[in-house]
């Protein structure tokens, strides 16, 4: 990444591409792409989220867990490791 960029990447998302010795195994421009996928995913399913959980009860861990399950079998863009995290993301979202 450039040394000039402003903007974040959690650790808990660094953890998804750093090698054993914790060196990251893509160049930073990937990664930011792929972060910034993610993220998009996870804020676009929000509102849905957070709509099962007020209309059905649903916790949110519940209601990321359908979300992730129904929009990974629609689309292969992300890694199953990234629709994790895509999936505790959105948790954290649907619950705030």
């Amino acid at each position: 990444m450039d040394s000039h960029d402003q903007r974040f990447v959690p650790d808990s998302f660094l953890t998804l591409y750093r090698g054993p010795a914790g060196r990251l195994r893509i160049d930073g421009g990937t990664l930011m792409a792929r972060y910034e996928l993610c993220e998009d995913m996870a804020q676009m399913l929000c509102p849905t989220a957070q709509g099962l959980c007020a209309q059905v009860g649903a916790d949110a861990n519940e209601a990321a867990a359908h979300l992730v399950r129904v929009a990974s079998g629609e689309a292969d863009t992300l890694s199953e490791a990234e629709w994790d995290w895509v999936r505790q993301r959105l948790a954290e979202l649907a619950a705030s």
